[in-house]
């Protein structure tokens, strides 16, 4: 097991899981390092993006089988989207207007695993 710690995003899990995104094989070459790591986090917001991204048939049961995974590995942490985090997310959305990132991402930047 390494000493590193990843926060998983929407874009990494679908590259991951999807043999036809362009971001398909950086993830699987990235993935044995997620595995092997410490501590893996991801949010239930990033996990239902999942789960719209790949609603296709032919995609459908491998997210699925992922987001069951998370929650019964042994090193991811699957951090709950409460009231107060949403709130938190949002402040930090308003806040970086001159950033890039979805709301999900805040979200996930302002979990607190612990």
């Amino acid at each position: 097991m390494s000493r590193e710690r990843f926060l998983l995003d929407a874009t990494f899990i679908a590259g991951y899981l999807n043999p036809r995104d362009q971001h398909h094989a950086k993830a699987q070459e990235c993935m044995p390092r997620v595995e092997q790591a410490v501590e893996v986090v991801v949010t239930e917001a990033v996990l239902v993006e999942i789960g719209n991204l790949l609603h296709s048939h032919q995609h459908r049961a491998r997210a699925a089988d992922f987001i069951q995974a998370c929650y019964s590995s042994h090193n991811i942490t699957v951090v709950s989207v409460s009231t107060a985090l949403l709130k938190r997310a949002v402040e930090h959305y308003h806040q970086h207007a001159d950033k890039d990132w979805g709301l999900t991402d805040c979200i996930l930047f302002c979990g607190d695993a612990r």
